[in-house]
């Protein structure tokens, strides 16, 4: 009798150890998966990244290189469309690096990047400072992008 308990309590050890080392087998490869699950994330935000350079910027570098062989490009112009360019590399750029779903870190940089062209452009003046006043150029807007109150 003594044998058998004997016999079951190695029995159960060995159960616990292989149960034990199936265990830590499956957590090693889950942590696998997840390093991969999240190389894979980082490779297809990188892909829509290059997708989003290639579409901006090569768009207006595209535009200015025809305006050029037309013959029809000056130098403002021409110096404008390569501006745009530029700004729409950082701005690509600039998003790399934002935290993932904060719209207002997004919003801040758009605005910082743009606002020389906001300024230079024939738009009316919006308040940036975030009181909620009245904006003419926004009262018909349902909610004005430049943070100031639609109502009267």
């Amino acid at each position: 009798m003594n044998s058998v308990r004997v016999e079951l309590l190695n029995l159960n050890l060995s159960i616990r150890q292989r149960i034990e080392q199936r265990e830590r087998e499956l957590q090693a490869q889950h942590e696998r998966v997840t390093v991969l699950e999240r190389e894979k994330a980082t490779a297809a935000e990188r892909a829509r990244i290059l997708r989003d350079m290639h579409d901006g910027a090569g768009a207006h570098l595209i535009a200015a290189i025809r305006l050029v062989e037309q013959g029809r490009a000056g130098k403002d112009e021409l110096l404008r469309m390569l501006g745009e360019s530029l700004d729409q590399l950082r701005l690509t750029a600039d998003a790399m690096h934002l935290p993932a779903g904060d719209i207002n870190a997004l919003l801040a940089n758009l605005r910082f990047r743009l606002d020389r062209r906001i300024r230079a452009s024939a738009l009316p003046a919006c308040a940036w400072s975030g009181k909620r006043t009245n904006c003419r150029s926004c009262r018909n807007a349902p909610e004005p992008a430049c943070g100031t109150s639609s109502s009267y």
